[in-house]
């Protein structure tokens, strides 16, 4: 009897499976989307794939249909083709366009489905953007900012400027504000940009007194740093920023919980406060919770937190002589000259990376690569010369002399760029044929400036801070930012 009833009970979901829409249609009539068209950059990837199916009368897909389906170009206000593979054979009554690209811009356009005899379908309308350029980029916690060729100031993504609700801006918006700015730096919560003449200004969160205007509200427009002598450079790290001054005296503010600030004390500090110990700067670089300096004669000094082993000076978890954070510059060990250091982490990691005046590259504190601990700097391997780097919450990234651009490091959120959310081990090179001009990291995204100004970004897109609307859960891969 069970033998039987198994017998009884295959031949009935067989019989089902026989009767099922796709198995069994009509007379294949028209074509229908089932995946539409989104918005899109000019010149990017349709994504997802556009997918079309053909349907009998009564909107059953016709499995045996293999026929070619062609895809056209209805625009919408502006001209615009389609490039790619714009037509492709059915696999069982349903094509797959994963090769589309709109070159040209538009409000309003649609695609167009054909295939024999078949009714024609029309997608739902969809833009194409123009792509935004920008000189520089800045990525921070959630959100981004760049400036364009001109020095206006951009920000997209978590607007954390005190205001409630929390706004989150998709796509590049201008800066409250007529002032053109020469440089641009961005914090987790804040942002501020440096004028010609050297004139620093802070906006956003202003909890720890990041802002510098001696008080610890917050501001969605850029508030003056009054300072006596001007800034050729800044930085901004967690909760604190940093300015170099043209005589290569340091100043910082904000939080100061690690001794970010450098001026031997923990306590924060809501107006720029003169780095202790005398010594002057040719570069800064402000870490989540550390500041590194480097001077004339290409020595690196580091000061904050050390927990991971980012102030280099052969202690880690402020196992040093005081057990406590550097409160004051530290030197960094092992006698290396660098021509630039670049110091960064997140809330579970803090590295530092120095390219010294021979070409090769060491880095200090957590190891992206090995996830150890290095408390003096260690070689970075793969064999790459880079002109700049940025290091993010958990990985690095270095363009080359050449314009080359290499990532490494967790690949969480997407943050390396290589197509993958794996962990990363050694330098890769991102966007093949690509040359970039700059890279940026912030917590969990990436972004940088390509040789001809157009600015991509990938990782998380969660507050909107890759600056185009193809999902809330972002790319691993880089995508062109959109014009407003």
């Amino acid at each position: 009897m069970r033998a039987i009833h198994r017998i009884q009970v295959a031949g009935a979901l067989l019989a089902a499976a026989a009767c099922s829409d796709n198995t069994s249609p009509s007379t294949p009539t028209q074509l229908a989307f089932v995946v539409e068209p989104n918005d899109a950059g000019v010149g990017s990837s349709i994504t997802p794939a556009v997918v079309v199916a053909v349907k009998d009368d009564a909107g059953r897909t016709v499995w045996t249909w293999t026929d070619t389906v062609h895809l056209s170009l209805a625009t919408g206000g502006d001209s615009a083709t389609l490039a790619g593979a714009t037509s492709v054979a059915a696999v069982s009554g349903t094509a797959v366009f994963d090769d589309l690209r709109l070159m040209g811009t538009g409000a309003a356009h649609r695609l167009l489905a054909r295939s024999g005899k078949l009714s024609e379908a029309s997608s739902r309308p969809f833009a194409a953007h123009g792509l935004f350029t920008a000189a520089s980029v800045a990525a921070g916690g959630f959100h981004t900012c760049a400036l364009a060729a001109d020095g206006t100031p951009f920000c997209w993504g978590l607007n954390p400027s005190g205001q409630f609700p929390v706004t989150q801006d998709p796509l590049p918006t201008p800066v409250p504000t007529s002032l053109r700015f020469a440089a641009i730096t961005v914090g987790y919560w804040h942002a501020c940009g440096l004028t010609s003449e050297g004139v620093a200004y802070c906006w956003g969160d202003n909890a720890g007194g990041e802002l510098g205007d001696g008080t610890t509200v917050s501001s969605a427009t850029p508030r003056r740093i009054t300072l006596a002598t001007p800034l050729i450079a800044l930085g901004a790290g967690f909760e604190h920023t940093c300015g170099l001054a043209a005589d290569g005296r340091a100043y910082c503010w904000g939080g100061n919980d690690w001794g970010q600030l450098g001026d031997g004390t923990d306590s924060i500090r809501p107006r720029p406060t003169a780095v202790a110990g005398g010594l002057t700067f040719v570069a800064l670089s402000a870490g989540f919770w550390h500041t590194c300096g480097l001077t004339a004669d290409g020595a690196a000094y580091c000061w904050g937190s050390d927990v991971y082993g980012e102030v280099g000076d052969g202690y880690i978890n402020h196992q040093g002589p005081t057990g406590q954070p550097r409160l004051a510059p530290t030197a960094v060990a092992g006698g290396h000259r660098f021509t630039s250091l670049t110091a960064g982490g997140g809330s579970c990691h803090g590295k530092t990376c120095g390219i010294a005046t021979d070409g090769t590259t060491w880095c200090w504190g957590r190891s992206y690569q090995t996830m150890d601990l290095d408390s003096i700097p260690t070689a970075l391997t793969g064999g790459q010369a880079f002109a700049r780097m940025a290091i993010g919450g958990t990985a690095v990234c270095g363009v080359t002399t050449s314009g080359a651009l290499y990532c490494w490091g967790q690949g969480f959120e997407g943050v390396v760029g290589n197509g993958t959310t794996d962990w990363v081990r050694t330098p890769t090179r991102i966007a093949e044929g690509q040359l970039f001009a700059s890279v940026s990291m912030g917590q969990e995204h990436t972004c940088a400036v390509a040789v001809e100004g157009t600015v991509l970004c990938w990782g998380s897109n969660r507050q909107g801070q890759l600056g185009s609307s193809l999902g809330a859960a972002g790319w691993s891969l880089p995508v062109p930012v959109w014009k407003p």
